[in-house]
């Protein structure tokens, strides 16, 4: 995403009293939009799709456990 998509979602979501919001992209961010980020006020969070993926194996989310392998040592 590039700042004009963030302006573009920062001037729809001004209407709304929030604190904080949330963007979320399963591409990347360019470094002018998170730089942008900066500038504004309000606190905006940004994921993108690997944070997003790292996120869901985390919390085990939208993930399945497909197998399980065992590690043994000598004792």
């Amino acid at each position: 995403m590039a700042v004009p998509d963030y302006r573009l979602f920062y001037l729809s979501d001004s209407e709304i009293p929030a604190d904080k919001c949330v963007i979320l992209t399963t591409s990347t961010f360019t470094r002018d939009a998170e730089s942008w980020i900066g500038t504004i006020s309000k606190k905006v969070v940004s994921i993108d799709g690997e944070k997003m993926a790292d996120l869901m194996f985390q919390h085990n989310q939208g993930v399945e456990i497909v197998d399980i392998h065992e590690i043994k040592k000598v004792s």
